[in-house]
């Protein structure tokens, strides 16, 4: 995976991300669900509608719910973020 060039300049904090950059992201957090879930005051079921690709279930994540999950991931965003930069100069 190329987090800089396949998730994050596809992630925008005024949309809310697709299912799949949803998903993506969450895991390069390294967040279960419920723990994903429990930052934005959800049960997991909804951030697993969230995520799902699956049309009958899919519902979009409130843009409430994407700004405050963003304002609290921000220091493992950073983190991450510093990482991919170190990775990206050794190549």
């Amino acid at each position: 995976m190329k987090p800089r060039e396949d998730l994050y300049t596809r992630i925008k904090p005024s949309e809310v991300p697709a299912p799949a950059d949803l998903k993506r992201l969450r895991e390069a957090l390294d967040l279960s669900m419920t723990q994903a879930a429990t930052m934005v005051h959800v049960n997991r079921s909804t951030w697993c509608r969230w995520e799902s690709d699956d049309i009958c279930i899919r519902a979009p994540m409130t843009m409430m719910a994407w700004d405050l999950f963003l304002h609290k991931t921000a220091p493992q965003r950073a983190t991450l973020m510093r990482r991919v930069a170190k990775y990206e100069k050794t190549r």
